[in-house]
Order: structure tokens, then sequence, then C-alpha cells
């Protein structure tokens, strides 16, 4: 097919005719691209069909990776792809920089900054090569993920206030991205305190914050201290939404962390008796032996290593009443006979 006729197939609404001018835009890579080349591409970059753009994008990344006089030329024609909240596309393009094509550290921080600009329109974040993308870059320019996740807090804002529930921050579940790799970026505490902010600020989207902050928090002292206020405020409210932000946390607290938990239970017992309760049945509940529950005949190791957790903290006898307190909680927990069939016990004939 000629540069001409190909450049008319680009064009064209038959489908077949451009993805044909798309596969054949494949093979520049094995021959020095020609201005030529890059107007035919220009035009498969403005067709209607995802696919025929996602093709181009495969052969820009080919010509990217073989070519380096046209490297620059790709990269900035793959950038300024249009891709609205299309997360296929979106993927395509991330895909352009993995699988040994063009490689991500070749982007000067221009390049990844727009990259990630063209993500924040993108409702869900859910596919692998977005993440393995997001997941590079926390580990090698976290800034960047930091101005991305602050874009994409306010987009989330401003399609929460047009009613529209679909736009999550970052990716959930299998597709997480390793927040945690940020925890030496100097910008990070700034980013938590935004996040605490909008926790406060905005009851109706105070899960999808609790959520983000401990994606980018480990619990210990630093960030702490940005609750802590909350917790000592002698507001009760104040220490009623220090305490939901804690639910979200990660497990174990009351044995990872005693001395923090013991303040957050002293502030607790300033408010009353429902307070303290409440501070240590979230505790408790946050080790729940039930996660661990299998079918076989003995308790599951893990409620069995539980209970061992909390009788030797009990053995102390310089604990603190009200830790004590906590792990006599957490060892009745972890005691509860959670087999299927208790000793004696047989299963119903039928």
């Amino acid at each position: 097919m000629n540069q001409d006729r190909q450049r008319t197939a680009a064009r064209s609404p038959d489908l077949n005719l451009a993805w044909s001018a798309a596969l054949a835009m494949c093979g520049i890579n094995y021959a020095p691209a020609t201005d030529d080349d890059l107007a035919i591409l220009d035009e498969l970059s403005r067709h209607a069909d995802r696919h025929v753009r996602e093709t181009m994008v495969r052969a820009l990344s080919g010509l990217g990776k073989e070519d380096p006089s046209r490297q620059n030329d790709a990269i900035d024609r793959i950038l300024s792809l249009s891709l609205g909240e299309d997360k296929k596309l979106a993927d395509a393009i991330c895909d352009a920089f993995l699988y040994n094509r063009i490689p991500l550290d070749t982007l000067s921080e221009v390049q990844l900054d727009r990259l990630l600009d063209n993500l924040v329109g993108v409702p869900e974040l859910d596919e692998y090569g977005i993440n393995m993308v997001l997941n590079w870059a926390v580990k090698e320019r976290p800034s960047a993920i930091i101005r991305f996740i602050k874009k994409r807090i306010a987009r989330f804002l401003e399609r929460r206030a047009a009613r529209d529930w679909s736009y999550r921050i970052v990716p959930h579940q299998q597709n997480e991205i390793d927040l945690h790799g940020l925890q030496n970026s100097g910008e990070l505490p700034e980013l938590r305190a935004t996040v605490l902010g909008q926790i406060e600020a905005d009851k109706s989207a105070r899960d999808e914050f609790n959520d983000l902050f401990w994606k980018i928090t480990v619990f210990e002292e630093e960030s702490f201290e940005l609750l802590r206020p909350w917790f000592h405020s002698g507001d009760q409210s104040k220490f009623d939404l220090a305490l939901s932000v804690l639910r979200h946390a990660p497990r174990r607290l009351a044995f990872s962390n005693p001395n923090l938990v013991l303040e957050v239970l002293e502030a607790a017992e300033k408010h009353g008796t429902k307070s303290l309760e409440g501070a240590i049945g979230l505790f408790v509940s946050g080790i729940d032996p039930y996660l661990f529950a299998g079918w076989a005949p003995e308790q599951p190791s893990a409620t069995v290593d539980l209970r061992t957790s909390a009788e030797t903290a009990l053995a102390n006898p310089q604990l603190h009443p009200l830790m004590r307190r906590l792990y006599e909680a957490i060892k009745a927990f972890a005691s509860i006979d959670i087999r299927p069939f208790a000793d004696g016990e047989d299963e119903e004939e039928f």
C-alpha cells in the first residue's frame, strides 16, 4: 500500500481499510520513518475506532524503541492522544512504555507528568498496564505520583459534586498500587494532611478518603501525630472522627503499636465508658480471628497465635490497666471455638 493510499485508508470510516493502514504502520520500525509516515500516524490517531488508535500506539512504541532519532516524535504523539475516559486506550498507552518497548526511564519529568495527566480523566484505573506504570512511578518518581493523586482528588470531588459516583481516586483490590513506596517522599505529609482534611469536610466521601489515607500511611508516631489533635481536642465529634479513621488502619495494632493504642484508650476514657468500650471494640475487631477461619477440625493457627499473644501480654505485671482490659477482651475473643464441629459434636446426617 503506497503512502497516498495509506493516508486515504487512515481517514476512511471503513474499519477494514483503517485497520489495514494501522497494521501496515507497525512495520516502520524496521526502516527509517519518514515525515509522511508520521503524517499517516497522525491521521490514524484521529480515527474514531479505539482499536485503530491502539494499533497506531503500538506502531509508535516500536518506532520509539528502534529509531532513537524519532523517539521524541513517537513519545509526543503517544502522549498527545486524546483518551477521554477510555481505560482500555489508557492501558494501551501505558503498554507503549512497557514490555521492552520505549523504556519508562527515558521519559523526562514533563513527559511523565503528561502521561499521568492523561490518566486523570479515567474513572477506574484497574488495568494491568496502568498499574505497572503507576507502581514504577511510585518507586522512581514519587513526586510525580503525589502530584497525580492530588489531581485525582480534585477530579473526584468535581465528579461527586455532580453526583457521579463512578470515579475512584486509586485502584482497589487486586490491582492496587503499592503507595507505601512513597514513605520517603518529603511531600507525603502534606498529602496526608490534605486527605485528612477531606475526611473531616466530606462525610459522603469519607470511606474513599479513609482508604486512600491508609494506602499512603503506615501507623507509627509520625502519622499518628496528624490524628493526635483530634484525639485530644476534648470534642466528642473529633474523637469519634479520629476513631473512624483508625477503623480502616492495618490490623493487629494492639500488638504492633501498644504505646499509641494506650494513648487512644486514655483519650477515650476521658470521653466516658461508651467511648472507651468503642475504642476497645475497634482494636479487638481489627484482629478478628474469624478472618482466618477454615474448615479444619482444629482451631485455625492464627486464632491460637492471637490468644497466645494476648496471654503473653497479660503476663506482664507492669501492664497498664487499660491495656490489660484490651488484651483480656482480645483473649476472650480469640478463645471462641470457631470450628464447624466442636469436640463431641458430629455433623448432622441427612
